[in-house]
């Protein structure tokens, strides 16, 4: 039986996630912040997550995504839809339990009006986003599922790390700066006076959720962990980072790409992170454009996945 998921069937929806993401653990009050607590989740009726219940147990769970609430100033993105999390116990699998729960997402994005739907993400920052696809090392066997339902990969990602321990920004930044790259560019991290600057370039070159965290971070008043590159008195890019080594959201203006302004905000970040005690930076997601410019600069892949996406 498919049915919408309640709020009390949340302890076991988690336990059997965490039997069946071994690289992905959760915990109910992390679970509850990403399904219950988020905006584009109907609270009242349930719809837009559904278990599957066999003999009184949870036997699968598939999550699905519509906006209700505006992407900042790309809208409700009506036409996409997103289904970032679906798996099923181990010993119920090839049973049809998985296609059915598939199906049951597939049709309510249908019904709503969406025209293609991402798995798990068509960015990152794509609403309910965990990882970027399908990991191959691991869940391999969720890509024939959704091939069966119709949806072939959009291209590859990877996640990738270093350690900070004896990483050196200084020698990376020499190779960077190479061929007079990097000149006319001033790092500085973002202060109240540059905010304005700040968030117009972001309108300008970024429109969505990254608009969304860099606003958290400011109403955070935690300015310290957010760099900005100028040039010719423009905000050209930016960076930000936590201090457990996670680094982004990152970007660049199109104009000003393979300038070397990349890199020397990466660098300076990687600075910083290392003078308050962490010992490595990773990021959760790069595309293979990225993923080249990382390798550069010493980082190696830790994960592959497999974004795939089925339009109706």
């Amino acid at each position: 039986m498919i049915r919408e998921i309640r709020g009390s069937d949340c302890q076991a929806v988690v336990a059997l996630w965490n039997r069946c993401l071994t690289r992905d653990l959760t915990t109910e009050a992390r679970f509850a912040a990403w399904l219950f607590a988020d905006a584009d989740f109907d609270t009242e009726h349930g719809k837009g997550a559904w278990v599957e219940e066999s003999g009184g147990q949870i036997a699968g769970f598939v999550r699905a995504i519509r906006r209700e609430l505006p992407n900042d100033r790309l809208g409700t993105e009506s036409s996409l839809g997103w289904i970032p999390v679906v798996f099923v116990a181990p010993e119920h699998r090839r049973k049809g339990i998985g296609t059915e729960l598939l199906e049951k997402a597939l049709a309510w994005l249908r019904e709503n009006g969406v025209e293609k739907v991402w798995v798990c993400g068509n960015s990152g920052s794509a609403p309910g986003y965990l990882f970027p696809g399908i990991d191959m090392d691991v869940y391999a066997d969720a890509k024939g599922l959704f091939e069966k339902c119709g949806f072939v990969t959009d291209r590859q990602a990877v996640s990738m790390t270093t350690t900070l321990l004896d990483y050196d920004p200084e020698y990376h930044e020499q190779v960077a700066r190479r061929g007079g790259a990097g000149e006319g560019i001033t790092i500085e991290t973002l202060s109240p006076a540059s905010v304005m600057n700040f968030f117009t370039f972001l309108r300008t070159s970024f429109p969505g959720d990254w608009n969304t965290a860099a606003r958290n971070k400011v109403k955070a008043g935690d300015f310290s962990r957010v760099l900005i590159a100028w040039n010719e008195g423009e905000v050209v890019g930016y960076c930000q980072w936590e201090d457990d080594g996670h680094f982004g959201p990152f970007g660049v203006a199109a104009s000003m790409r393979g300038k070397g302004v990349g890199a020397l905000l990466f660098l300076e970040s990687c600075r910083r992170l290392k003078k308050t005690g962490a010992r490595e930076v990773w990021f959760n997601w790069a595309d293979p454009g990225a993923a080249r410019f990382y390798g550069r600069l010493g980082l190696n892949s830790t994960r592959t996945f497999h974004v795939v996406r089925k339009d109706f």
